[in-house]
């Protein structure tokens, strides 16, 4: 194909391939684009930089258990757009990235109690091969499935904590889901992340 775009007549020869494929039932995975109107002016530059870390976030000290929904700040290629679900509200799948970061901007001085919450799994086996580096730390976590389907995954990290907390998942890959949309390679829908001091 990039041979015959080349060619002088090449991007219409390979603009009628792609829609007689179409056409055949090839896949089309739809490309969603950012509604910049939603934004105002800057606001997108300022995430970037906290994301990318030229911006250093507030740390906040933990006063005690604190939840944190899922946001629709810059992720990369860590997590796809926020959604929302009907009972447990707003959700990231991460991906495509099998190995996604999340940083709380908090410190306590004593340790931590982390749960998640994880609606679902883009393929059973991946629920099973789920790890969990807390600040750079393998921690082992415990599992609970609930009636509804979603998981409760438990981790306990040593104090204090005192730049942030840095959560570095790990999937050995993710799966191709055609059934999403926009189709993806995805691996876990992550609705929040709860901590509390463990006194």
């Amino acid at each position: 194909m990039l041979e015959a775009l080349r060619s002088p007549t090449g991007e219409s020869r390979v603009l009628t391939r792609i829609m007689r494929d179409i056409l055949d039932g090839a896949a089309v995975a739809k490309i969603p684009h950012i509604d910049f109107d939603l934004f105002s002016p800057g606001d997108l530059f300022q995430r970037n930089l906290c994301a990318k870390g030229l911006r250093k976030l507030a740390i906040e000290e933990l006063q005690g258990r604190r939840a944190f929904a899922m946001d629709d700040s810059p992720a990369g290629l860590d997590r796809f757009p926020l959604e929302a679900n009907p009972r447990h509200g707003r959700f990231r799948w991460s991906g495509p990235n099998p190995n996604p970061r999340y940083f709380l901007p908090i410190a306590c001085a004593n340790p931590l109690r982390v749960q998640l919450r994880i609606l679902d799994f883009a393929e059973e086996s991946l629920a099973g091969a789920l790890t969990l580096e807390l600040n750079d730390r393998p921690v082992t976590m415990e599992t609970k499935s609930d009636r509804d389907s979603s998981f409760e995954f438990k981790a306990l990290v040593p104090g204090p904590i005192r730049n942030g907390l840095k959560l570095q998942f790990h999937l050995p890959r993710n799966a191709w889901r055609r059934d999403y949309s926009p189709a993806r390679f995805a691996g876990f829908a992550l609705s929040q992340i709860e901590v509390e001091p463990v006194n």
